[in-house]
């Protein structure tokens, strides 16, 4: 039980930290309204039009995400950054000038990957999956998602200028407009895997140009950018990142950024997939069908880890000395911990409903997704820190404790599972979350020791 002054103290915080608090809740509105709204148009969905037809849409859906996923990497988070940063000293145009790099980055990959899952996918589907007949929605839907994609410039525009009201009404946009359509063939029953496909891709179109509508034409494109470009100088005039900094001692210019940034975003992919792949190997599928219940029980938790990085990140990223770095790390560790203790307090209570949501079948999950939660914990205390480790040019090592967490993953899985069974892989996570935790927390605490070398090494705009 928590003590009086205990209660009181967590009670303070959260006034102290209430404006953080509420635009965390904030940007977690979109997230939460995806996975509401995605439920209810799946179930919609799943009852107009039957089996075989939901079945072809998840195999075009399998691939069109895809390219999303694949034309960031990283990018939106590297474009915050140095946009908050540029905005912090007052510059409007390197501001523009950092979202219209990543805009032309994100653009370019997603149009490329497009193209070269338009070729491979009418393979794919003709000699794999025996699907030749849904190529062309295919290419409907990814040329969706590169719409879709081009939605993110409004959405960080608003996340680095701190006006995370806007940010959750542009991502919330275009949720609601494809709910909308498939709301009206649900009222129509008017159903057809054509209709659906059509409808999203008309859906994302109007979110995408409403979303515009309300940022400056020069977060898009400059004629600037373009003066004097040849194919020998295109790298250097389009791909890669403009110069934001006029200091010699800046820690990491945004192209490094993104490098370390692609690395670990590649490393994290395969790690949150990695349990279930080895669990395929040596466990029966009833263990992985009550592990994948029990994961499913933490998807509030990340909820909450997303707001809190949409909020944190242009926060931190606009601290351009050592001391407001010191005032940000306290704040959000801080911030943190309160997450921390409602999260500890969700682990222990809410799993416990598994069996009467998903039944008694189920019931083996409940422990395994309270080690589940907890992990989950852990990790909301990493993930902050680090970005304020950004900092202090720390995003270099990230990688590598991204990959010793892998790295373990893997070995306990293997040991383990064959004895213990899914309680492995919990506690893998558990231990490679700790692990993360402490040496990202040390690294920290040595770079904050070396504080006369940071301050006089320190970006200063």
């Amino acid at each position: 039980m928590l003590s009086t002054f205990n209660i009181l103290l967590i009670k303070d915080l959260l006034n102290k930290y209430s404006r953080f608090i509420e635009d965390i809740i904030i940007s977690m509105i979109p997230r939460s309204l995806a996975m509401g709204i995605g439920l209810i148009t799946s179930v919609m969905i799943a009852r107009g039009l039957g089996p075989e037809d939901i079945g072809n849409y998840a195999i075009i859906l399998s691939i069109s995400s895809l390219v999303v996923v694949l034309s960031d990497m990283g990018i939106n988070q590297t474009a915050v950054r140095y946009a908050s940063i540029a905005l912090s000293n007052n510059d409007i145009e390197k501001h523009h000038m950092a979202l219209r790099w990543a805009f032309r980055l994100r653009m370019i990959t997603a149009i490329v990957v497009t193209i070269l899952f338009i070729i491979v996918s009418k393979y794919i589907l003709s000699n794999i999956w025996h699907a030749e007949y849904l190529w062309k929605l295919t290419i409907i839907s990814l040329i969706t998602s590169v719409f879709s994609i081009m939605a993110f410039v409004p959405q960080i525009y608003f996340q680095s200028q701190k006006k995370f009201r806007m940010y959750a009404l542009i991502a919330t946009t275009q949720t609601i407009i494809i709910f909308c359509g498939i709301l009206l063939l649900s009222i129509f029953n008017y159903w057809s895997l054509t209709i659906v496909v059509v409808i999203n891709f008309v859906a994302t179109f109007i979110g995408t140009v409403l979303s515009f509508i309300v940022i400056p034409n020069s977060v898009l494109f400059s004629s600037t950018d373009f003066k004097n470009i040849t194919i020998r100088n295109f790298y250097c005039k389009v791909l890669k990142a403009p110069k934001l900094y006029n200091n010699k001692h800046q820690f990491m210019n945004p192209d490094s950024f993104l490098f370390f940034i692609i690395i670990s975003t590649i490393i994290l992919a395969i790690t949150q997939k990695l349990d279930i792949w080895i669990m395929g190997y040596f466990v029966d599928k009833i263990q992985i069908g009550i592990y994948y219940i029990a994961t499913s029980v933490t998807l509030p938790l990340s909820v909450v880890l997303w707001g809190t990085l949409i909020v944190v990140l242009p926060h931190t990223s606009t601290a351009l000395s050592y001391e407001e770095s010191m005032n940000k790390l306290k704040k959000i560790s801080q911030l943190s911990i309160i997450l921390v203790v409602f999260g500890i307090m969700y682990s222990i209570f809410i799993p416990i409903l598994i069996p009467f949501i998903f039944g008694e079948k189920y019931i083996d999950g409940v422990l395994i997704a309270q080690i589940l939660c907890f992990g989950y914990c852990i990790y909301m205390l990493t993930n902050p820190l680090q970005m304020i480790g950004y900092n202090f040019g720390l995003i270099k090592y990230y990688w590598l404790i991204n990959l010793a967490q892998l790295l373990i993953i893997i070995v306990i899985n293997i040991v383990f599972l064959p004895e213990i069974g899914i309680f492995a892989s919990a506690i893998a996570i558990v231990l490679s979350n700790t692990i993360g935790l402490i040496v990202s927390l040390a690294l920290l605490i040595l770079v904050i020791k070396k504080s006369p070398m940071l301050k006089s090494n320190y970006i200063d705009q």
